[in-house]
């Protein structure tokens, strides 16, 4: 019984490679090229149903495949479903002239686990949760100078509820992509914190604000992040540091200067009035402002 047939050159696999199950059902063929690498192939189970496909820049896999239609070579576009061991539909794939356009992986019941789709720029992921409501979703575009090399834009997480909880943006710069913000939400749908990353005389700052579970503001600071080609010794807190009560009233300052360290340090209770406001020096010692 064949199980096995590969043409060699040189000792080095080319061309078609094809093996068979037990019971004479094709099991995979695949085309190798001058170089010994795999360029296309195609999978199928024990029934005869196609199980995986890679498609090549051509159809290439004869009269065993017909990578030409399922690869979106002839016709136009094509759509192929994939089937797992017990001829359970477990995915479906989408070509254009042999790129990966659209592919839907299938949980239970056939409902869409996880969506990708893809053009020649960018392209989105998305996951779900079991009853179908999002759980990830991930954008990205193609870098100008490596078609290759994908550079995420934007990272969305979801709660079972289907609600926002989390959502990060990237700018997309010479350097690749930079996280440019981060953001998360109470589940209640009101914002819980926001990282927002600001160019300024040359530096990166990190601006972090937080908020109490009612929206309103609960503190908000700068930090000063090393530019790039510095050593990485870790962000420094810059400029003015508040915080708030959930009912809106200012409660806390702090005062750094440009190398971090803290200057001033003032609390106020909540019908506005100063009950503390310090001078902090070098040491750790403090003494009353203005005196």
């Amino acid at each position: 019984m064949l199980v096995r047939e590969e043409t060699y050159r040189n000792g080095r696999g080319v061309g078609l490679v094809r093996s068979w199950y037990a019971s004479g059902q094709l099991r995979r063929v695949a085309f190798l090229d001058d170089d010994s690498r795999e360029l296309a192939s195609a999978e199928f189970t024990e029934q005869g149903k196609l199980y995986e496909l890679r498609c090549a820049a051509r159809p290439v896999l004869g009269g065993d495949a017909d990578d030409a239609r399922w690869c979106g070579h002839s016709g136009g576009p094509s759509t192929v479903v994939l089937y797992n061991g017990k001829g359970v539909e477990k995915a479906r794939v989408s070509y254009e002239r042999g790129e990966r356009r659209k592919s839907e992986l299938l949980g239970d019941g056939g409902v869409v686990r996880e969506l990708h789709e893809a053009t020649a720029a960018s392209g989105v992921e998305r996951s779900f949760y079991a009853d179908g409501t999002k759980r990830r979703e991930v954008q990205w575009v193609a870098a100008a100078n490596d078609r290759a090399r994908r550079l995420t834009t934007l990272e969305r997480e979801f709660h079972e509820s289907g609600k926002l909880v989390r959502e990060r943006r990237f700018r997309v710069g010479e350097r690749g992509g930079e996280l440019a913000s981060d953001q998360t939400w109470y589940l209640n749908g009101q914002p819980k914190e926001k990282t927002e990353f600001i160019a300024a005389d040359g530096r990166t700052l990190r601006q972090e604000t937080a908020f109490h579970d009612n929206g309103k503001k609960a503190s908000e600071g700068a930090w000063s992040v090393a530019a790039a080609g510095e050593r990485r010794g870790g962000a420094l807190p810059t400029g003015v540091h508040r915080s708030w009560d959930s009912d809106g009233h200012l409660r806390a300052e702090r005062f750094y200067d440009e190398r971090g360290r803290i200057t001033r340090e003032r609390e106020i209770d909540a019908g506005g009035a100063v009950v503390r406001d310090d001078e902090v020096f070098e040491d750790g010692s403090r003494k009353a402002f203005g005196r």
